[in-house]
């Protein structure tokens, strides 16, 4: 064993020993997928490593399709289309972010629709938020009364009223029965909600629990910002991709 080697923690070895077999795999190799129990196995492997030894593998993973993505490119590949399609969701979520629900059903290399549904399902799951966070919401004023968000927008409640009509704008359900609006809608700047409302309509037949809770999640790709922050940084482009796989 080389010393490079031998300098490779044992956890960060195994989950790269695991990757190695799973590509290697015939099923792979005549990409026929493979099974959940292997995918299970590497996502255990991850569970048992240190946060720094998935962000080595994780760094390591990223660097692999972003070659993948310039050779399809290069030899356009006739699968390469159809295969990113099928990944695209799992690129963007981190194997941090895997590795806390080990039933990602990443076993197929095309986008067949019970797959699509399956990343729809885990995504939206992912993202609802509870109603534990819902109260934090209240508490802290991130989410607002109608009244208050009134006063803070200086709007009218006809006018709020429309926009949710509209999709433009929407509202959750507290542990009181009550309807709460999230403050961001408040933010003065109108360029910021004008990319808000796009992507509020884009969200229109999602639950508005799951909407709250992405514009409210740090996201890996997004730089681990919220939507909300990536919004403001002018990154509309990219929430309106991620958006578009939960639906």
């Amino acid at each position: 064993m080389s010393t490079e080697s031998s300098n490779i923690p044992p956890n960060l070895r195994r989950i790269l020993n695991r990757f190695a077999m799973l590509i290697a795999s015939p099923k792979a190799t005549k990409w026929e997928g493979v099974s959940e129990e292997e995918i299970s196995t590497l996502l255990a492997d991850c569970m048992n490593a240190s946060k720094t030894d998935i962000e080595i593998a994780n760094a390591l993973f990223s660097k692999i399709a972003n070659r993948l993505e310039e050779l399809e490119s290069k030899l356009k590949y006739k699968f390469g289309t159809e295969f990113k399609k099928a990944t695209e969701p799992w690129r963007r979520i981190s194997i941090e972010h895997l590795k806390k629900d080990t039933g990602a059903p990443l076993t197929d290399a095309f986008p067949t629709e019970e797959v699509k549904n399956a990343v729809k399902q885990r995504l939206q799951k992912w993202f609802t938020a509870n109603q534990g966070t819902i109260a934090s919401g209240i508490k802290s004023k991130d989410l607002l009364t109608l009244p208050e968000l009134q006063e803070a927008m200086n709007a009218e409640k006809k006018d709020i009223r429309n926009a949710i009509r509209a999709s433009r704008m929407f509202f959750v359900i507290g542990p009181d029965h009550q309807k709460y609006y999230p403050a961001f809608f408040a933010d003065s700047s109108l360029y910021f909600r004008k990319c808000l409302e796009k992507v509020c309509k884009k969200l229109t037949a999602v639950p508005a629990e799951v909407k709250y809770g992405f514009f409210t999640t740090s996201i890996h790709c997004l730089g681990d910002q919220t939507p909300v922050e990536a919004l403001n940084a002018g990154k509309l482009r990219e929430i309106m991709e991620i958006a578009g796989d939960i639906l």
